[in-house]
């Protein structure tokens, strides 16, 4: 518990301890890690006074905050930052109008204490990651995921964690509520996801380790393509531009990961070439309301979350690779068959059908249909698995471009390099063989 009365400073304390922010006129307190804006500082450091003797013997008493700032050896840097894994003076994230000196405010996860038989009170959080993740492998990667919040905040992993199933109340949220706790302050519980891929407002995301989507729904929304490209990034991103509504915009270093719940399979707009979503299918039978029970009992007991940072802070690292993709298995199989419009699934049928190697667009456009628009068609060939090469050809309704049926047989730069006359052939006899089954 900290005192509720104003922090009283000497000016020689002032100078030990406090930091001018140059960009924002800001001053932070090495030790509590607390901003002020200059103005607001002079309240908050209102009671410390400076005392001196002039020469000719008369006392004098000043703010001392007003002396420090005054002094010509005060520490002064030019912006704030946030970067796990750098020194308290550190350089910013990014360098613009040539701040090249920054004030970290990371200042490490708060301690936690655990009690001398730590194994036996994580034990439940064990069994229940254990009941959430059945597959040992998988349970095993995730389990090393979330230990390397615990053990390396300052690194990104490439891969983030979607947990499907179509039961409700199976205790993913419990889960949730633990990691809220062993990384107290540095989670964002709640999220919801969709303002987040519209680029609105992001301020909750500032200075998270973690974030947690309790549900999403987005795969099939109208904006799914954007919001594809915009998850790779929210996922990978060096750093992040932190756009807080009424507040500032800061540039963070990104070591927020994602964990996400859904009881939708088209949960999330990603492609079948995705390497960053890691899906996990939960379980679909619920367990019995005493297990909830005993288990929400120790979500708020000191000596369960303490074990739980301690359980994972001993979690053997040793073959976890941050920078690894994203297996496929039969979870996300599922999910992607999920996301297929109508079209994307003619496309399938017809890649899996044509005997070319490479089809016109207007081959293509005749089998799914005439009312599917240019940008639509576009997404849902590369999905399919095909290439658009863009190189045209005299068809046989006028100027027609390629499509790559197989990328294993031919590539777009032979395609390209290719004569016209062998592009139209080729196309007429795969057409031909194409009409005649």
């Amino acid at each position: 518990e900290e005192a509720t009365v104003p922090t009283v400073m000497t000016l020689e304390d002032m100078r030990r301890t406090l930091v001018y922010i140059g960009d924002s006129g800001g001053v932070v307190h090495r030790c509590t890690g607390r901003v002020r804006k200059k103005e607001a500082a002079a309240g908050e450091y209102a009671a410390s006074k400076h005392r001196w003797t002039e020469d000719d013997g008369k006392e004098k008493e000043a703010p001392a905050l007003k002396v420090w700032m005054a002094l010509p050896d005060r520490t002064t840097v030019d912006v704030l930052a946030w970067a796990p894994g750098q020194p308290q003076i550190c350089q910013p994230p990014e360098v613009v109008n040539g701040n090249t000196r920054a004030f970290n405010t990371w200042r490490g996860l708060p301690p936690l204490n655990a009690p001398e038989n730590w194994q036996e009170w994580a034990a439940p959080f064990e069994h229940h990651i254990a009941y959430l993740v059945p597959v040992e492998a998988e349970r095993r990667r995730f389990i090393q995921w979330l230990a390397h919040i615990v053990q390396h905040p300052e690194e990104l992993p490439h891969t983030s964690y979607l947990m499907i199933t179509e039961q409700t109340g199976i205790g993913r949220n419990l889960l949730g509520s633990v990691m809220v706790r062993v990384l107290r302050g540095y989670v964002a519980a709640g999220i919801s996801l969709g303002p987040i891929l519209d680029n609105k407002f992001n301020g909750r995301l500032s200075q998270k380790l973690l974030a947690v989507v309790d549900e999403t729904h987005e795969g099939l929304s109208d904006k799914r393509y954007l919001r594809g490209e915009r998850l790779k990034s929210l996922i990978t991103e060096e750093h992040r531009h932190i756009d807080t509504k009424y507040g500032l915009q800061t540039v963070e270093k990104n070591c927020c990961r994602w964990l996400m719940f859904s009881n939708h399979y088209d949960a999330l707009p990603f492609q079948n070439n995705d390497r960053r979503v890691i899906v996990i299918e939960n379980p679909t039978q619920r367990q019995t309301s005493e297990y909830y029970a005993w288990l929400y009992g120790l979500v708020n007991q000191p000596q369960f979350i303490g074990s739980v940072r301690r359980y994972l802070e001993q979690v053997d690292l040793s073959d976890f690779n941050a920078g690894g993709h994203a297996p496929m298995n039969d979870a996300k199989i599922r999910a992607l068959g999920s996301m297929m419009s109508e079209t994307e699934k003619a496309l399938i049928e017809f890649r899996e059908t044509w005997p070319g190697v490479i089809a016109g667009r207007a081959d293509i456009r005749s089998f799914v249909g005439l009312g599917v628009n240019e940008t639509h068609l576009n997404h849902a060939i590369e999905r399919s698995g095909m290439v658009n090469t863009g190189r045209r050809y005299a068809g046989f309704m006028g100027k027609d471009r390629a499509v790559i049926v197989q990328p294993d047989r031919i590539t777009v730069e032979e395609v390209k390099a290719a004569a016209p006359d062998w592009i139209r052939d080729h196309i007429q006899q795969a057409r031909a063989a194409f009409d005649a089954t």
